[in-house]
């Protein structure tokens, strides 16, 4: 406050630091990035638009991973085959669009891709990398035994710390 007097008052100040909620005078951030990308991937889950016809070259890599986590999930198997031999998801060098594609692959079990998903959770072994693709396996009801199976053949190359991470998730005595 010292460095910019007059910009906030103290009751203002004490409203920020007190009070629930964010005070009325605030402007909320927008982004218009986010905001066009969500409206062109409904035009695709709507038939709109082709999944070609979603310029994700034009887009950042939050805008993409953006996209993907929006997926809802009655997404159909042919609308996710048709988004990725489009855009290439499971071809992707960005490690943040890989960790969100893969984990709502495993999320919503499309099978397709999950030789891609195995492959990206044995070229990565940072936590943050790979815990979200393990842990939507172990909860989708269906493939806790392979995320046991890819883990085990994985687990060397991972970081000590990544693999108490990992072993935890498992149910007690799966680890």
């Amino acid at each position: 406050l010292q460095a910019d007097p007059g910009k906030f008052s103290l009751a203002e100040l004490d409203e920020w630091l007190s009070e629930p909620g964010l005070p009325e005078y605030t402007r909320v951030p927008r982004a218009e990035t986010f905001e066009k990308a969500a409206t062109i991937a409904r035009a695709w889950l709507n038939g709109e638009i082709p999944a070609s016809g979603i310029p994700v070259q034009d887009w950042s890599p939050h805008a993409v991973v953006n996209l993907i986590n929006s997926l809802p999930a009655d997404v159909t198997t042919g609308q996710l085959e048709d988004l990725d031999s489009s855009i290439g998801l499971s071809n992707t060098k960005n490690v943040e669009i890989g960790r969100a594609w893969f984990t709502r692959v495993a999320q919503l079990r499309h099978t397709p891709a999950y030789e891609a998903m195995e492959a990206h959770v044995n070229r990565y072994g940072r936590t943050w990398m790979i815990s979200g693709v393990y842990r939507s396996l172990i909860e989708n009801g269906v493939d806790a035994p392979l995320a046991k199976q890819m883990f085990e053949k994985a687990r060397v190359r991972y970081h000590p710390i990544t693999i108490m991470a990992i072993e935890r998730m498992f149910p007690e005595g799966e680890s």
